[in-house]
C-alpha cells in the first residue's frame, strides 16, 4: 500500500495553504476584480434608483409602475438575465455590472422611497417656508433625512452582490 502524498494539492484537501501561497497573485487579482464589479454595480444602481424613487415619491401614480418594473426585473433568474444581456454587452465586465445593477434596483428603490416617504411633511413645509425649491428641498432636507435607510440598503446591496458577482469568474 502506498503512503498518501505530502502535498495537499495532490491529496485534494478542502483547505490547502499551498494553494493560496502558489496562486497568491491570481487570487489577489480576482478579489480586486470582484470588488470593482460589486462597487461599480452598487454605485450605478444608486445613480439609477435615486431618480426613480424621487419620481415615485413626487408623483404617486409613478410609484406602482416603478416598483412593479423593478420587482419584475428582480424575479428574472440570473442565467436568463445574463443570457438576455449577452447580445447587448458581449462577454465582458459590462455584462456582469448591468445584470447586477438591474437586480439591485428593486431593493434600493424600495428603501429609498420608504426613506423619502418617512420625511415628515412638517419638515418639508418648513423648508418650503424658508424658500427651498424642489431640488434644494430634495438635496438639503429629504435626502439627508432618508440617508439612514439608503445607507443600510447600500451596504446590504454591496454584501448581497458579492455572491452574484462571482458568476463572471476571473479573467475576460
Amino acid at each position: 500500500m502506498t503512503a498518501p502524498p505530502d502535498d495537499c494539492l495532490v491529496r485534494n484537501e478542502w483547505i490547502c495553504g499551498d494553494y493560496l501561497s502558489t496562486r497568491r497573485e491570481i487570487l489577489g487579482d480576482a478579489v480586486v476584480q470582484h470588488l470593482e464589479l460589486t462597487g461599480a454595480s452598487v454605485a450605478l444602481a444608486l445613480l439609477l434608483a435615486l431618480p426613480l424613487a424621487t419620481a415615485a415619491r413626487r408623483w404617486r401614480w409613478a410609484a406602482g409602475p416603478v416598483l412593479g418594473i423593478t420587482t419584475l426585473l428582480y424575479t428574472i433568474p440570473a442565467l436568463a438575465m445574463f443570457s438576455l444581456l449577452l447580445p447587448v454587452y458581449g462577454l465582458s465586465a459590462a455584462l456582469v455590472v448591468a445584470g447586477l445593477v438591474l437586480y439591485s434596483l428593486t431593493l434600493l428603490v424600495r428603501n429609498l422611497l420608504a426613506g423619502l416617504r418617512a420625511v415628515p411633511e412638517e419638515t418639508r413645509q418648513a423648508a418650503r417656508g424658508l424658500g427651498y425649491g424642489p431640488i434644494r428641498l430634495l438635496l438639503a432636507v429629504e435626502l439627508p433625512l432618508a440617508l439612514p435607510a439608503l445607507l443600510v440598503e447600500a451596504v446590504f446591496e454591496g454584501a448581497l452582490r458579492v455572491g452574484p458577482a462571482r458568476a463572471r469568474g476571473s479573467g475576460g
